[in-house]
């Protein structure tokens, strides 16, 4: 309690130096208060500011989920119809090949028909 609000050394003199004294103390006690309380608004905003970060970051992870599950599914439906395109064309192929056989034996049973 030598100095006073603006920093002077107080001389210890007369009554009025104790006051001086007491009111610098005060003084710093406001002013440490009051940096204590920007200091922990400052904490505070970053709290903030984290939080919405990590909101902001979780709605990405969601789009990127969102956005996998429908490449997925685009990919399972090429999948599912080129393979239905396969099942097709080998129904396809099987009707040519019993319509064929059934020609063939058709034409067989004329023959031996015939030579009968």
């Amino acid at each position: 309690m030598e100095y006073d609000s603006s920093g002077n050394k107080i001389k210890q003199e007369g009554t009025d130096w104790y006051n001086t004294a007491l009111q610098a103390f005060w003084d710093k006690i406001d002013r440490d208060k009051e940096e204590m309380q920007s200091l922990h608004d400052s904490v505070e905003d970053g709290k903030k500011k984290l939080l919405d970060l990590e909101n902001a970051q979780n709605e990405i992870l969601h789009e990127i989920e969102d956005n996998q599950i429908e490449v997925e599914q685009k990919v399972l439906k090429a999948i599912e119809e080129a393979r239905q395109r396969e099942i097709d064309e080998l129904k396809d192929t099987k009707e040519a090949i019993e319509n064929s056989t059934k020609e063939f034996t058709d034409g067989l049973n004329k023959q031996l028909d015939k030579e009968r």
